[in-house]
């Protein structure tokens, strides 16, 4: 209704309001809306940023929208690997701070396929950590929607990933471990994108499973359903 009160009035919309827009519906779990309020900003022209990107992203993988979303990131967001050594061991990063739960789950998986495409590029002792943050700024703080998300997503993808206990909002894997497990969800010819997702889909994953995450906060490997 907003938007249609501010065509009527000739009042042209910008990206920030546009964003409010896709955001609302987004977070109220009306994904379709989102997508379709995305799709109006560019037939006017309007320049999408990193903001819009992010929250149509989280859309695109709530609706189960697996490629679309992959296609999207790996458009607007790089996904470098970030070199880190603490206490003398190495270790390699992704941040998923400020994004959103659907965007940051869909980022994990693009991330993975990466070391499953290229796993000569790192040493067996290696460490990965994929840091989600703890919930310190979220309105509730210590609940963090993005770090349920992505510990319930790796549960169903049976991962090796676990939660530091000193550190709620890292999950890390050895890299010998994450190998393993890369080459079984990628399969012989699949790839790991195309193995990872079939899964998701088998488990009917989305948004609406975001938050479902075993509130004990207990990620450990379990065995991998067919």
């Amino acid at each position: 209704r907003v938007f249609n009160d501010m065509q009527e009035a000739k009042v042209q919309a910008n990206a920030a309001t546009f964003n409010s827009l896709i955001d609302a519906w987004g977070k109220s779990g009306k994904h379709d809306e989102a997508t379709r309020m995305f799709d109006i900003m560019q037939k006017l022209g309007v320049q999408a940023d990193t903001i819009t990107y992010n929250i149509v992203i989280h859309s695109l993988w709530g609706l189960g929208k697996y490629d679309a979303a992959i296609c999207m990131s790996q458009t607007v967001f790089p996904t470098d690997l970030r070199h880190n050594r603490g206490g003398g061991q190495l270790a390699y990063e992704l941040d998923l701070h400020g994004m959103e739960s659907g965007c940051a789950q869909c980022m994990v998986i693009i991330w993975l396929a990466r070391l499953a495409d290229d796993p000569q590029d790192f040493n067996p002792r290696t460490k990965l950590n994929i840091i989600t943050g703890q919930g310190n700024h979220s309105p509730v703080r210590g609940e963090s929607s993005v770090r349920e998300s992505v510990v319930d997503m790796l549960h169903q993808l049976a991962s090796p990933f676990t939660a530091l206990g000193y550190n709620r909002g890292r999950l890390s894997a050895p890299m010998g471990e994450l190998q393993t497990w890369l080459a079984l969800v990628s399969g012989h010819e699949a790839g790991f994108v195309e193995g990872a997702t079939s899964i998701l889909k088998h488990h009917n994953f989305g948004e609406a499973r975001a938050g479902s995450v075993d509130p004990t906060g207990d990620s450990s490997t379990r065995e991998m359903e067919p």
